[in-house]
């Protein structure tokens, strides 16, 4: 325990102790300080060990290192890259608890009093090592007791989604994951001998959620370079950028994708809004009945629109929504319309959350070039996930975590590596489609259908073979109708 003298009480300089804990580069640490005595002024936080010095000169902690200060009157942070947290009025009293959270593997601090975060620190860079805890007083004026330190730990790997990858070594990991996405091959549907020519992927979500950025990262996360092959944004008045719907296949950008394989395509559709499009002219964007370069205004013709075929119906939807939302009453309401939206059409077509913008509730996410699995579970991590499940109605198993690229200048392993990782749950979310018995309902209704019409289609061609002795096969080969479903897939 640290308790100043009588003499120390008498003067106004800063008295200072520091706790036998010291961290290296990568270390993970929680210490917890007990505050016997208030003193009029406090601070405490974590410095670098080579300033131990500067605090025997009278120097406050607040001035070297990562810390709060703790006045009569305000509550205040020190260090960059600081922010407040919590909107209750901050006491310190006697007996009052600071948990300090340090993590030098993702890059934050964290303190706590209470069991309230107060402040916390990202983009932590010490310029040396090691780092050590510490408290100031003013006048010396108080007492502060250790308690017994407790290293902090992250989750076992038994609730990681992709336990499989080795994400120590993101780039060997992200070379698999390419060439599994590059070789992929839809299955047959149920019972059926029938492969779609290629897999269809429909992102939806409100303007500025980042749908268009997920189509930049996977193109960035391939071609190993931050790539802009969809505008993206918002307009001034919070209109989308994207205004009529557009089909990428960024894997047919690779050299190694064979003709053999089935290609993936995804669907940048407009920021979906009541002023955007309907929910009639959602189902036929589900269905497939709208063609690329349609532009997506309420009320309009939609004159591109086709035929409904399982071929060009969409395969999995994926709903962009950024975190910043979760607590948007409206903005919940409005997806939970288009995920029933799916869930009611007799397509029945599944549905993934990809949550975007973690970064802006939490920013030490981005660091994922360190690891990007344990970012990925860090308690505040889940914490949004549960909300997510709770808000949508979605289960945690179709919710996906993304990064999106917009700020940086170069690619990074981490970030790469979940963008392909997160891209192999889709799909496999669509191949459990593909190979279900939904669809395969769907691609026998269609034959049939199909078969009908060849049936009509042949009684038209007797009767005009018979009135006109017209030739029936030259006919046949040019009535749209009469090729069979296997014959045009």
């Amino acid at each position: 325990m640290v308790e100043a003298t009588a003499e120390q009480e008498k003067n106004d300089l800063w008295l200072s102790c520091m706790f036998d804990v010291h961290l290296e580069m990568g270390d993970r640490f929680e210490h917890r300080i007990l505050i016997r005595k208030a003193p009029d002024a406090l601070c405490i936080g974590v410095l670098h060990g080579n300033d131990r010095h500067e605090l025997l000169t009278g120097t406050s902690l607040a001035e070297l290192g990562w810390a709060v200060q703790f006045n009569k009157d305000n509550f205040s942070l020190h260090g960059t890259n600081g922010q407040e947290k919590g909107e209750d009025k901050k006491i310190l009293e006697d007996g009052s608890l600071f948990t300090i959270l340090v993590d030098l593997y993702l890059g934050f601090i964290e303190i706590s009093l209470d069991g309230e975060v107060c402040a916390r620190w990202s983009d932590v860079m010490p310029r040396e090592y090691p780092l050590v805890f510490g408290a100031s007083f003013l006048g010396g004026s108080g007492q502060a007791e250790s308690i017994e330190p407790e290293s902090y730990q992250l989750p076992e790997a038994g609730p990681l989604l992709f336990p499989e990858w080795n994400w120590l070594d993101a780039r060997g990991s992200l070379a698999e994951v390419q060439t599994l996405l590059e070789t992929y091959e839809a299955p047959c549907a149920d019972n059926i001998d029938y492969r779609v020519p290629n897999v269809k992927i429909c992102l939806m979500g409100f303007p500025g959620a980042g749908k268009s950025s997920f189509i930049n990262t996977i193109y960035s996360a391939i071609q190993g370079k931050i790539c802009r092959i969809v505008n993206q944004g918002v307009c001034p008045r919070g209109g989308s950028v994207t205004k009529v719907l557009s089909t990428y296949a960024p894997l047919e950008y690779s050299s190694r994708q064979d003709k053999k394989y089935t290609p993936i395509h995804i669907e940048d559709t407009a920021g979906k809004y009541r002023e955007t499009f309907e929910y009639g002219q959602c189902r036929m964007l589900l269905c497939g009945q709208i063609s690329d370069g349609t532009n997506f205004q309420k009320g309009s013709s939609m004159a591109g629109s086709g035929p409904s075929e399982v071929g060009l119906q969409a395969h999995v939807v994926v709903i962009v929504f950024p975190v910043t939302q979760l607590d948007n009453d409206e903005a919940i309401r409005e997806m939970k319309e288009v995920i029933n939206t799916t869930r009611l059409s007799n397509l029945e077509v599944p549905v993934i959350i990809l949550l975007t913008m973690i970064d802006k509730a939490l920013p030490f996410f981005k660091y994922l070039s360190k690891n990007p699995q344990e970012a990925l579970f860090v308690p505040e991590v889940s914490k949004l996930v549960q909300l997510a499940v709770m808000k949508l109605g979605i289960p945690p198993v179709n919710i996906l975590v993304q990064y999106n690229y917009h700020s940086e200048h170069s690619t990074s392993p981490g970030i790469d590596l979940l963008t392909l990782m997160n891209l192999k749950e889709i799909l496999e979310t669509a191949t459990d489609y593909l190979s279900g018995p939904v669809f395969a309902r769907r691609v026998s209704d269609q034959a049939k259908a199909q078969a009908r019409a060849d049936a009509q289609a042949g009684d038209h061609l007797s009767t005009a073979y018979a009135a006109n002795g017209r030739n029936q096969a030259s006919y046949s080969l040019s009535h749209p109708l009469v090729y069979p479903i296997a014959q045009r897939l």
